[in-house]
């Protein structure tokens, strides 16, 4: 994805002037003159909280939230994606057992916080 700015939340369509795309709770979109909406979709199946960006070079995005998928791939509330093909990164085969809200890379470090019980 060439630089774009990304939103999450819960949404199942955005839209630019008349045209309305399907893109299921995350999306890329230039903010800037001619404010385009990307074909990059993740399609998440719930509610999107929070997004990092990995790896230094962004090629890859933390998302959390309260999802079972992304793009048809069985995950639970966190995910690492492409910022190229919007697919789940296989490697990264974390889960949380509850909503998450806050996601930041830090010097390599993955912190994530949520709704987690003892």
């Amino acid at each position: 994805m060439r630089r774009h700015d990304v939103a999450v939340g819960k949404f199942s369509q955005v839209r630019k002037g008349t045209t309305v795309l399907t893109r299921n709770n995350i999306f890329a979109f230039s903010a800037s003159s001619p404010y385009t909406i990307s074909t990059w979709n993740p399609n998440v199946n719930g509610q999107v909280d929070t997004i990092a960006f990995a790896d230094g070079d962004c090629s890859a995005a933390y998302i959390g939230g309260s999802f079972t998928s992304v793009g048809g791939t069985a995950v639970k509330n966190t995910a690492k994606v492409s910022t190229s093909t919007g697919a789940p990164i296989a490697g990264y085969l974390n889960s949380s057992p509850a909503r998450v809200t806050r996601i930041e890379e830090v010097s390599g470090h993955l912190l994530v916080g949520g709704y987690f019980a003892g």
